[in-house]
C-alpha cells in the first residue's frame, strides 16, 4: 500500500468520524438508533436468535389500543418475557466533558442526569407488563449504549 492511500484512508475514517460525532450530539433519533444497533450486537453476541430468542421493534398494543414499541423483547422459559429498551442520553454530557468552566460542567452534569431520570420515569410509565402480546415481568431492562456517561453520575 502507498503513501497516498494511506493518507486518504487516514482522512475519510477522520472524516467518518468527525461525522458520527455530530451526528450522535445532536440527532436524537441517530443516537437512538446508534443505541439499538449496540443493544443487537450484545444479543447476538451472547447467543441469542433474532426471531427465536428475541425479537426487535415488536408491536405491541394496550387495551385501550394505543401501540407501543419497545426495543426488544427476550423470550424467556415458561413462555415469560422480558423488555429492554436502550437509551443514549449525549448532548447533555458531551457538554460536561467539553465545558471549561466549572460552573458549565455543573450546569451540563445536572441537565445530564436529569435527561436519564426522565428516560427512567418515561419507560416505567409504558406499563408494558400490562400490553397484549408479551407475558413480561413487571420490570424492564434499560441499555445505557455509552457506560462512561451513566458511571459520571455516580
Amino acid at each position: 500500500m502507498n503513501f497516498l492511500r494511506l493518507k486518504q484512508m487516514n482522512d475519510q475514517l477522520s472524516s467518518d468520524a468527525i461525522n458520527l460525532t455530530k451526528a450522535l450530539k445532536g440527532e436524537n433519533k441517530t443516537q437512538g438508533n446508534w443505541g439499538e444497533i449496540v443493544l443487537e450486537n450484545i444479543l447476538e453476541q451472547s447467543g441469542l436468535r433474532e426471531g427465536v430468542e428475541y425479537e426487535l421493534q415488536a408491536t405491541l398494543k394496550s387495551q385501550e389500543g394505543k401501540s407501543y414499541r419497545p426495543d426488544v423483547i427476550i423470550h424467556m422459559p415458561q413462555k415469560r418475557d422480558i423488555i429492554i429498551d436502550s437509551k443514549v442520553s449525549l448532548v447533555a454530557y458531551e457538554r460536561f466533558m467539553s465545558g471549561e468552566l466549572e460552573s458549565e460542567k455543573l450546569q451540563a452534569l445536572k441537565e445530564h442526569i436529569l435527561s436519564i431520570k426522565s428516560h427512567v420515569k418515561g419507560l416505567s410509565e409504558k406499563k408494558y407488563e400490562k400490553l397484549e402480546g408479551v407475558n413480561s415481568l413487571d420490570f424492564r431492562l434499560t441499555i445505557y449504549a455509552y457506560r462512561r456517561s451513566i458511571f459520571t453520575c455516580t
